[in-house]
């Protein structure tokens, strides 16, 4: 990686939207925006690369995209997008973000008390989710789009409750990363499955 000056850089400003901490490129033309401090009301949509926003419908039942709590929500494709609405539920759209229909978890063993901080989805059928739950956190994954979830065989001892990014491939590969230490000391730990398996 190198850097390159602006004048002669293949980058343009395409236009201004909402101000937000985390984007997602699903296509050349397709990106979404997420503001966590905005407890999703910052969520906005472009299908021109940029050079105009859209925001995205607001969730029902006055549930808010989780905010400081969770990740941003995880896009597999253009239309399709899988965000934490709070506790173990998701919030579910099939259409940009024009409507959002939420989806609870089943709870799994040992999660009182817990909620969903990470979700990444290869695919519309294939997420995975981390719940911060016990001592370790546990992951739930599904290979048809939601309609049944199965529970991490086994978490690996000194697995961190939280994670702050889980990235899932389509061949069930996930990493997941959470810092460690202090500011002044501070690492990275990161988990991942022995196998395609994805529990």
């Amino acid at each position: 990686m190198r850097l390159v000056a602006s004048e002669s850089s293949p980058f343009r400003n395409s236009g201004a939207g909402t101000q937000a901490d985390s984007l997602d490129c699903v296509t050349g033309s397709v990106c979404y925006v997420w503001d966590s401090g905005s407890e999703g009301h910052g969520a906005e949509r472009t299908s021109d690369g940029g050079v105009t926003w859209k925001q995205l419908a607001a969730l029902p039942d006055g549930r808010s995209l989780a905010g400081q709590n969770a990740g941003p929500p995880s896009c597999p494709t253009a239309e399709v997008c899988v965000g934490a609405a709070g506790g173990r539920t998701l919030a579910v759209t099939a259409d940009g973000g024009a409507r959002w229909r939420i989806q609870p978890l089943p709870a799994p063993q040992g999660s009182a008390g817990s909620f969903i901080d990470e979700v990444s989805c290869a695919t519309p059928a294939d997420c995975v989710v981390h719940l911060t739950a016990g001592a370790h956190g546990t992951f739930l994954s599904t290979a048809d789009g939601g309609r049944t979830w199965i529970q991490a065989a086994s978490i690996p001892r000194g697995a961190p409750k939280y994670l702050y990014y889980l990235r899932c491939d389509a061949d069930g590969r996930c990493i997941g990363l959470a810092p460690t230490g202090t500011n002044a000391d501070g690492g990275i730990v990161s988990v991942r499955p022995l196998s395609a398996d994805r529990t």
